[in-house]
């Protein structure tokens, strides 16, 4: 992975009042992905102890269903689906009808991957929406997720983190679908895993021509 430190975020970006949800020291999330048809989660993501941080279940493989995310209990916490008739590829995520951040793909076929994330004001606290922005291949080996700084037009303070090299994770092994994120201090975990599992859809759909 990157050698960029990953340091607290003032204010904390949380919207789930969930015991461990927010840690306040980096936290590397493993994200399984399940390729089995007859699975009972599309997605496992656990921190490298072994404990369910969320799971995730579409109702069928096919991009356009909503998918839930559940707690480490089963209980839904939010749900996810893609943005019909807009011009970038779109995933939205949503509680009870309530926005929570919204992850758009802008690249194009004569420019890099280029992704980013819109945050609510209810998860930023501040009143205002913010935006994340993806540099690297999400299937690669050194993407980063950061703040955009509008002012300056360029990327902020890093909050997380992305590998697919392997690592040592107890218990359990896990196969080549697996990858890392690492996360900063005091950023929700629930919605960290809803927003990978965002970008990897939307490049496992390019990818396969399913978006």
């Amino acid at each position: 992975m990157s050698t960029v430190e990953l340091v607290a975020v003032e204010p904390p970006l949380q919207y789930f009042k969930i015991d461990g949800i927010v840690r306040p020291e980096p936290t590397t999330l493993v994200l399984h992905k399940n390729l089995y048809a007859d699975a009972p989660t599309d997605y496992k993501i656990t921190d490298t102890r072994g404990a369910t941080v969320v799971t995730l279940k579409a109702k069928d493989h096919s991009l356009r269903d909503k998918r839930k995310i559940l707690d480490a209990t089963g209980q839904e916490l939010y749900q996810i689906q893609d943005k019909l008739m807009s011009i970038h590829t779109e995933m939205v995520a949503k509680r009870d009808g309530i926005q929570l951040f919204k992850v758009i793909d802008e690249s194009t076929a004569n420019s890099d991957a280029r992704m980013k994330v819109e945050l609510s004001e209810y998860i930023t606290k501040s009143g205002d929406k913010q935006t994340l922005e993806l540099l690297g291949d999400w299937f690669g080996d050194n993407a980063q997720l950061s703040f955009y700084d509008k002012d300056n037009k360029r990327p902020g303070q890093v909050i997380a983190k992305a590998s697919r090299n392997s690592m040592e994770v107890k218990p359990g092994s896990y196969d080549d679908q697996t990858y890392f994120v690492t996360v900063a201090p005091n950023v929700d975990l629930a919605i960290m895993a809803g927003i990978a599992v965002c970008f990897d859809e939307i490049r496992r759909g390019l990818e396969y021509g399913a978006a």
